[in-house]
């Protein structure tokens, strides 16, 4: 019986055993982190790399700072290759049970800084039932979220409610209320700590960029007639209760954020004195994870401590 070299096979052109590597090189765009995602040594998939090239005579990747930057080569070999290798886990792993009390799997999940008070209750879950796994954050404010999802870079992420991007699937988990954030003492609350709308547009407030478009916010302000100054701009949500507790800015936020962060910093927590709709609040992932057993488990275990999260916040 004749053994079959891959190598000089025409229906492969490049041996099959380099595959992973190829496609945890496409994931991670990092030799480092693709040798890490894949248990071997970053030489090993340096040589890897190398084959790769000389069997199809295209450089693939091309460094660009930390990262690597794929060609169109590589770019148009990707969606195959990833369609092609996870079909081939699924099928392999249909009948494998996931026992997330000795699982050492790696979970990815993206967020925004919103939503960090769920963080505490999730990790002391996964302490508790499923020790050896790891959990990693991303920011969601730097993903392009379909790509992220598609490619695998990230397993859940949680956001706003909306279209879901093409290929994805979105479970929504709760409803976020808004609050008002001011320093204590702050002049426009009365002395029965109430804020009137006329009082409120009177001081500056605090917009977060992420917010594209008209936010909520403003559309409430509107409908009755009135309009905000935004007095600044913050980068994230987590900076904006600082300045509010050192200047007479207000900050209009969901209040799963305020009530983790209020008593340190000497904040007041007020209802708006506008009407604003609740934030659904969601878990998306991409289609292809449906009916793998251990993201199936986590994004249920992480759907579970959202939604007890958001109905603390709104019982208080």
């Amino acid at each position: 019986m004749h053994s079959v070299d891959a190598n000089k096979s025409p229906l492969w052109p490049v041996d099959p055993a380099l595959l992973p590597v190829l496609e945890a090189l496409l994931r991670r765009r990092s030799v480092t982190e693709a040798a890490r995602s894949l248990g071997l040594e970053q030489s090993t998939v340096s040589h890897a790399l190398a084959k790769l090239r000389a069997a199809l005579g295209d450089p693939l990747f091309v460094r660009k700072g930390r990262e690597l930057t794929a060609t169109p080569r590589a770019e148009a070999i990707a969606p195959a290759l990833f369609a092609a290798l996870d079909a081939t886990r699924r099928a392999l792993a249909e009948d494998t049970p996931f026992d997330p009390a000795t699982s050492a799997r790696r979970f990815t999940l993206a967020s925004p800084d919103i939503l960090a008070a769920l963080l505490p209750p999730l990790l002391s879950k996964l302490e508790r039932e499923a020790p050896a796994t790891r959990l990693e954050l991303r920011s969601s404010a730097e993903l392009d979220a379909a790509h992220a999802l598609a490619e695998g870079s990230v397993d859940l992420i949680v956001g706003v409610a909306r279209d879901v991007p093409r290929g994805c699937v979105q479970k929504i988990v709760g409803r976020a209320r808004w609050c008002v954030l001011a320093r204590k003492g702050h002049p426009a609350i009365d002395k029965r700590g109430r804020l009137t709308v006329e009082r409120w547009v009177r001081y500056g407030h605090i917009r977060v960029r992420t917010m594209g478009g008209p936010s909520l916010v403003e559309e409430a302000l509107a409908r009755q007639g009135h309009a905000r100054k935004v007095a600044f701009v913050a980068p994230s949500f987590l900076v904006a209760p600082m300045v509010v507790a050192r200047t007479d800015l207000f900050f209009a936020t969901p209040a799963v954020l305020a009530e983790q962060l209020a008593d340190a910093l000497g904040l007041v927590i007020l209802a708006p004195p506008v009407e604003i709709a609740p934030v659904s609040v969601a878990v998306y992932w991409h289609e292809r994870m449906d009916n793998d057993a251990g993201h199936r488990w986590f994004r249920r275990a992480l759907a579970a401590v959202i939604a007890e999260v958001l109905r603390g916040s709104s019982e208080r």
